[in-house]
Order: C-alpha cells, then sequence, then structure tokens
C-alpha cells in the first residue's frame, strides 16, 4: 500500500506507528513512532491493511 501512494502522491512524508493487541486492557499499546512533523500536514492518511476496527485509529491520537 506503502508504494502505490508514493506513487500516487508525489510530495509525501511517510511516519510509523507499532501498535499490538493488549489483553490486559482490551485495548492496544504502542511499541513503536516515528512522525513527521505534523504541523507542516495539510491532510493525513493512516494506511493499515491489517485494520479491522475504527478502534485502532481512534486510539492514535494517543500516541
Amino acid at each position: 500500500m506503502l508504494k502505490l501512494a508514493m506513487e500516487i502522491i508525489l510530495d509525501l512524508t511517510v511516519g510509523y506507528i507499532g501498535l499490538q493487541p493488549d489483553e490486559s486492557t482490551v485495548g492496544v499499546s504502542y511499541y513503536y513512532s516515528k512522525m513527521p512533523e505534523m504541523h507542516e500536514a495539510k491532510q493525513v492518511f493512516l494506511l493499515d491493511p491489517m485494520l479491522a476496527t475504527a478502534g485502532v485509529a481512534a486510539n492514535r491520537t494517543n500516541v
């Protein structure tokens, strides 16, 4: 998905977030985050081929 997005959107900046299920809280835990400066972002696209529910996307604001 990322390779195709980079071909379509020419001036693209990429960030990465690592999440995994946390059975003790029935939520997610974060193990990695490397994001570009967000004050420059005009649009943000979340690409995740394993996204099963909107819960993970909603938790992104906590990273």
